[in-house]
């Protein structure tokens, strides 16, 4: 199946595992769900000090900021609070940024590409870290399955496991049916850099 484009993010609940073999939680979404899509990208995850606040060069080409709103039960409400396409101009990454989860300081007077981007935040104490994603995406009917091959740094490699939508109820039903009860909800941010070993957060 040809690769697919991200619909443009609303705010979602979403619940999310990582494990080196979930090959098993793969082949359970694959008999229950139509395929929708096949992809592959690279984002490059810009971690600070809060949780609350996703930063990232998405496909390398456009910085993405998404926000932790609200926790129902096992799901993390994300929304999203901002996407600009590089290069920019630090007048308008200030604008769309600014004073929030401890963004750099951008130059108004200066463009920034994405590698200007990234040493922006790595100069204000944030870690740069490359996940490159081999993506399937199904079509459930209250939301969307993922399964995910990730390679992160360099060297480390993991499966990750999400269900997104807007309806928690539907998706806890979902979840349960799936046998994901026993999994705790984990966000890129919470795994990248907390249970992931610290060698991969190797440098971009």
């Amino acid at each position: 199946m040809p690769g697919m484009e991200d619909k443009p993010m609303e705010a979602r609940y979403e619940f999310r595992v990582f494990g080196a073999e979930l090959g098993n939680l793969h082949s359970a979404l694959r008999s229950a769900f139509a395929l929708a899509g096949e992809s592959s990208r690279e984002d490059i995850y810009l971690l600070g000090n809060s949780a609350a606040h996703m930063f990232k060069l998405r496909g390398g080409t456009a910085l993405d900021l998404k926000c932790l709103v609200e926790r129902r039960g096992a799901f993390q409400r994300w929304s999203p609070a901002g996407l600009v396409d590089l290069p920019a101009s630090g007048r308008e990454l200030a604008d769309m940024f600014g004073g929030q989860g401890a963004a750099p300081s951008f130059d108004a007077g200066r463009m920034y590409d994405p590698r200007a981007v990234i040493a922006a935040f790595t100069d204000n104490g944030h870690c740069a870290v490359r996940v490159a994603k081999r993506r399937w995406q199904y079509e459930a009917t209250c939301g969307k399955a993922e399964f995910a091959i990730l390679t992160i740094g360099q060297s480390g490699t993991t499966d990750t496991v999400a269900l997104e939508g807007q309806d928690a109820d539907a998706l806890e039903e979902l979840r349960i049916r799936l046998g994901l009860k026993r999994y705790g909800n984990s966000s890129y941010f919470q795994f990248l850099t907390g249970e992931a070993p610290s060698s991969w957060q190797a440098s971009w």
